[in-house]
């Protein structure tokens, strides 16, 4: 399968929509947190010059968000369709920004909610918690 990123553009917000209640609904939902079309257009358009579509085969599958600007990055977001989820994608896409961010020199930052099932594989890839709130853990990774 080959797995490339776009820059994504304002004709892609349906698919970001659809792509955010298809994969982060439930996580909301657990945490008591509205799950409102506003809610998920306001989180869709958060940084949204940051964010990168994944694609497979030339086919919309994901979002990779991070901020670049400044240090540490910000992993901001990144979301699969179910159907690609557990093939090793969102953990390359993730190696490889480690990487970018060793050669860098910076480190990494993310926040999870405490339930996501994401939790396990961003402590796979060496990111520790860093702190906490009462719904996620801020997470980081340093090479240095």
């Amino acid at each position: 399968m080959d797995v490339t990123l776009r820059d994504a553009q304002e004709s892609d917000v349906e698919f970001l929509l659809r792509l955010r209640n298809a994969t982060m609904n439930e996580h909301i939902l657990r945490e008591g947190i509205d799950v409102s079309q506003d809610n998920h257009l306001d989180r869709v358009h958060f940084h949204f010059e940051s964010a990168k579509i994944i694609q497979a085969d030339n086919k919309d599958i994901g979002l990779f968000k991070v901020q670049r600007d400044s240090a540490p990055w910000d992993l901001i977001q990144i979301q699969l369709l179910p159907e690609y989820q557990g093939r090793g994608i969102g953990r390359d896409l993730i190696a490889r920004l480690q990487n970018e961010a060793r050669l860098s020199k910076v480190s990494i930052v993310l926040s999870v909610y405490k339930n996501n099932p994401a939790f396990k594989l961003y402590s796979a890839l060496n990111f520790v918690i860093d702190s906490e709130t009462e719904k996620t853990f801020e997470m980081k990774w340093s090479c240095f």
